[in-house]
Order: C-alpha cells, then sequence, then structure tokens
C-alpha cells in the first residue's frame, strides 16, 4: 500500500523533498529508492512525526537502515528512547538545513508534542477537529460528484440534443495528464520527479 505524496506538499521540508528525488537510487529490483542516509532520515521523521508513538516495526527498519548507512548511535536499543530518537533525527536534519513541518494534507497525524510545539494537547484536538472536517467535506462533496455526473449521464442518454451543451460546458483541468500509448512506450520509463511514496 502506497500514500502518495509530491513536491511543495509539506509531508518534509520541500526542500528535502527535492533533494530526495535529486539523490534517488536505482534498487538491484530495477525501481527508485531514496539514497540510504535518506532512507534513514525519512522514516525516522515518518515514524517520530506522523505517528503518535514509534512502532516495534518502525525500530527494527531504522536500525536496519542505519546499519547499512554507517549510521552510528541507531542501535535497537537506543531506538526504545523516544528523546534519544528525536535527539538523532534533529541531529540529522541541522546537518542538511532542513526543519519540522506541517504537512498541508489535513489527514496526515502531525505529533506536536514530538517536534516540540507549544500547547501540543490544544493544538492536537484542534488537528482533530480540521481532519473530522475535511473527511466529513470529503466524502459528501464525492457523493455529490457522483449525483452530479449520474444526472449528467443519464440526460445525455435521454436527450441527444443536450451532449453539445454538456461539452461546451467541460473545463480542462490543469494537472497531470497521462501520455498515449505509443508516447509512454517512447519516453521510456517514467521518472518520479513529482511524486513521493510514504515509507512505512
Amino acid at each position: 500500500v502506497f500514500g502518495f505524496r509530491r513536491v511543495g506538499d509539506r509531508y518534509l521540508d520541500p526542500a528535502w523533498e527535492r533533494a530526495l528525488l535529486d539523490r534517488r537510487e536505482v534498487s538491484p529490483d530495477g525501481f527508485f529508492v531514496p539514497a540510504a542516509d535518506d532512507a534513514v532520515a525519512a522514516l525516522a521523521y515518518h515514524a517520530l512525526v506522523h505517528c503518535p508513538s514509534l512502532s516495534e516495526r518502525h525500530k527494527e527498519r531504522l536500525a536496519t537502515l542505519a546499519r547499512a548507512a554507517g549510521r552510528s548511535g541507531w542501535t535497537r536499543p537506543a531506538l526504545d528512547d523516544p528523546r534519544r530518537v528525536k535527539a538523532l533525527l534533529d541531529d540529522l536534519l541541522a546537518e542538511r538545513g532542513y526543519a519540522y513541518v506541517r504537512p498541508r494534507d489535513r489527514l496526515v497525524f502531525y505529533n506536536f508534542r514530538a517536534v516540540g510545539a507549544r500547547c501540543p494537547g490544544l493544538r492536537r484536538g484542534l488537528a482533530d477537529l480540521s481532519a473530522a472536517g475535511t473527511r466529513w467535506y470529503r466524502l459528501w462533496s464525492a457523493a455529490a460528484r457522483a449525483r452530479y455526473f449520474g444526472a449528467r449521464d443519464r440526460l445525455a442518454r435521454a436527450a441527444p440534443w443536450a451532449r453539445t451543451l454538456l461539452r461546451r460546458g467541460r473545463l480542462r483541468r490543469p494537472g497531470f495528464h497521462a501520455p498515449s500509448a505509443p508516447a509512454a512506450a517512447r519516453s521510456g520509463p517514467a521518472s518520479p520527479s513529482g511524486a513521493l511514496g510514504d515509507l512505512k
């Protein structure tokens, strides 16, 4: 399961998001992965900032990645102390000039206590209310769009003369447009220059 992210969504520091892609490496399986040092830092950031607490799975994975990257101090016993993990992550971010940032997506959990924010309990409560409102709006708007497009399609089938009017009202939305099959084949494998996957 992947949670897709993009540069500028503030899941991580935007400068770090760009650097992650610039420093990416090709895995033995033939797809892009973060460089070893970035993999340690990104997983530590995700486990500490985007989760309520460090899970056993995160600790085991962090110790393995740190050992492969030649990072000292990230031993399995040391990872049982969240303050120690925070200090190690602070050092990693300071080395490269990155900061803790709150994601634009309000459904992403943000650990105010772990990053040292003021009034973490109050901010957590407000963030939970915001996430609930965002979740409700997305469900409501998806249902409203489904009803609209269903009614539009029924109208187009019942009254063929209305199809021209419906086509004129369509607006092309900016953003990603998939290339045609021949164009995709000519361009070679896709580059991940605009998307990031969660490390879980």
